[in-house]
C-alpha cells in the first residue's frame, strides 16, 4: 500500500502497486535506455529482457554487465532478473514466448514498432 485514506462517505482508498512481471523492451540505438529501463524495473520489482540496437551492442554489454554486477551486491537478488539480448534474430524466438513474457515494449522507429507488433 503506496497509498491510503478515509473519503468523507468513510470509505476507505487504498493505492496499492503490483509488479506485472516479466518486461520484453526492445529499443534502437541510444545505451542509456537501457540504464533507464532496467533500473525502473528493478524498483518496480519486474524482470527485464532488454535488446538495443546493433550499433550499440558493446556499450549496452558493458552497462548491463555493471547493471548485474552491482545487483549481485544485493543479498537475495535475482541476478538474472536483468537480462541483454544481443542476436536480432533472438526476438522472433522472444515474441513466440508470450506465456512467459507478459509485456513487450517497442521503443524507437516506425518500422520497428511495425515489426513487433
Amino acid at each position: 500500500v503506496t497509498y491510503a485514506c478515509r473519503l468523507d462517505n468513510g470509505l476507505d482508498l487504498y493505492r496499492v502497486t503490483a509488479p506485472i512481471g516479466v518486461i520484453c523492451m526492445i529499443f534502437e540505438a541510444r545505451p542509456d535506455a537501457a540504464v533507464q529501463i532496467a533500473s525502473l524495473t528493478v524498483k518496480s520489482a519486474n524482470a527485464v529482457i532488454l535488446k538495443g540496437g546493433k550499433e550499440a551492442t558493446h556499450t549496452n554489454k558493458a552497462l548491463i554487465d555493471a547493471i548485474r554486477a552491482g545487483l549481485a551486491t544485493v543479498p537475495g537478488f535475482p541476478v538474472d532478473a536483468v537480462q541483454l539480448v544481443i542476436a536480432r534474430e533472438e526476438i522472433k524466438t522472444l515474441l513466440d514466448l508470450d506465456r512467459y513474457i507478459d509485456l513487450v515494449i517497442p521503443r524507437g522507429s516506425n518500422k520497428l514498432v511495425r515489426f513487433i507488433q
